[in-house]
This record gives structure tokens, sequence and C-alpha cells, in this order.
């Protein structure tokens, strides 16, 4: 509700995890594939593209980007300046990667890149993955029950020196009515499994 807006809520796990609550994320507009390949300095194959790029919201806006395999998002050699642009051009905070290809027992693999709001990269995003979640969510792209534990990797390619770290969403799911609403986002170019609301 709103009182989370202004506020974050954090607990300390018995085994020592931080939890930290979030707004539910809200997916929104579709981003141009071309505009993230070009700024991450990889071509349109190296993207998975049954999924759409995407912003997504929670606390921040995301924009969200599939990739098809861990080693392509450790390979990265991106123009900073050019995320930086991008999300400016979409009004978000930073690019989130992800891969269904992990390595440590995690549901995805992923990356932060947020030249524009902080250091290039952060090792591990809270925010971000909480909007990847509900984005998995949205698109039926992996089953997630309310409260399941959803774990992200992220830190691994993380500059000179890894930063392994997991995150752990939480998906509190509500009454269809409420949660995660289809939006519409007019865009060209569209494929079917695109525009399909969850």
């Amino acid at each position: 509700g709103a009182a989370w807006e202004e506020t974050l809520n954090v607990k300390i796990g018995d085994d020592g995890a931080i939890w930290v609550k979030v707004p539910s994320p809200q997916v929104e507009a579709y981003v141009e594939p071309e505009d993230v390949c070009e700024a991450l300095n990889i071509n349109m194959l190296s993207l998975q593209l049954d999924m759409p790029v995407q912003v997504v919201s929670s606390v921040a806006r995301h924009i969200l980007i599939p990739v098809r395999s861990r080693r392509q998002m450790s390979e990265l050699d991106p123009y900073w300046d050019l995320i930086s642009e991008v999300c400016r051009k979409y009004d978000a905070e930073g690019f989130h990667l992800f891969s269904l290809d992990p390595v440590a027992g995690g549901a995805v693999h992923t990356r932060n890149l947020s030249p524009l709001v902080r250091l290039e990269e952060e090792a591990a995003s809270p925010s971000a993955n909480a909007a990847l979640a509900g984005y998995m969510h949205y698109h039926r792209i992996l089953p997630i029950e309310s409260l399941e534990t959803f774990i992200c990797e992220q830190g691994w390619a993380f500059g000179m020196k890894a930063r392994p770290s997991k995150v752990y969403v939480q998906l509190e799911l509500v009454e269809a009515e409420t949660h995660l609403q289809p939006i519409d986002v007019p865009a060209a170019g569209l494929t079917q499994q695109n525009q399909r609301a969850g």
C-alpha cells in the first residue's frame, strides 16, 4: 500500500539475511532492443528475444534485459555513457541484465549497471531483483508461488574483483484485481509474444 512509498521496511532473518520490503513491481514500457544492444556493445543475438526488454519499477525504474547466457553477461564491454543515455530516454535508473543460466543454485543470474545514479555496477540490488521477480511472474516465464523464495545471483562479473551475492525475493501475490494489471503500452513492431498479458 501507500505506506511503503516513504519508508523501506527492513528485517533481519534468523540466518542473518537482510530482508527489505519494497512496493509491488509495476510492469511498464517496452524498450527498443536496439537501444540496449548498442549501449551494451552486443548484437541482437545475445538477447533472449522471446522475452521483452521492459521497464519495471519497484522503488526505482529498471530496464530489464534478458540475455541468452551467463558468459555473454560476464564478457560485456559496454559503453557506460550510452547506458546513461538510454536510461534517461526511458526515465530509468539502470540496466538490470538477467539470464536463465544460473551458476550457484539461483533461479536467474543477474548484473546491474547503473552509471547514471551510482557507481557503474552494483553487487546486490534488492529493488531491481524484486522488479525482475515481478516481471518473471507477470510474463509467466518462471512459476513463482506467493511467498516462495526466488533467488537471484549477482556480483559474479563485478569489475576486477567478483563479489558474488544472492538476493532472495518473495512476491506476496494477492487477488488478480490488484496484482500486476496488464498495462497497455503502445510500441511499434512488438511480437505477439511480447503483447501477451500475464
